[in-house]
């Protein structure tokens, strides 16, 4: 997993619109955020050092987040679903 992901999900909250999330990307060098092609619910995904950190959007912005890391030639692993939302509801 990147050395840095719990970094970066630390400076993510619930509600953030994407071009506030792009701007945190950008302080994390090679951090790349793109369309993640995975469709409903995941708009957006954070890419570095083979770890991918899916974001999930709505109507009042940022939900939640997952994270996934190769561990191996075909092996992943994962966190538990992040939801930023959870304390706020």
């Amino acid at each position: 997993m990147w050395p840095q992901t719990e970094e970066f999900l630390s400076q993510l909250h619930c509600g953030m619109t994407k071009e506030q999330v792009a701007k945190v990307v950008d302080e994390f060098r090679g951090l790349k955020l793109s369309d993640s092609g995975r469709g409903t619910p995941w708009d957006k995904v954070a890419q570095k050092r083979g770890t991918s950190i899916a974001l999930d959007f709505d109507e009042s912005g940022l939900r939640q987040a997952e994270v996934i890391w190769s561990d191996g030639i075909l092996s992943a692993d994962a966190l538990p679903i992040h939801s930023f939302c959870a304390d706020v509801e």
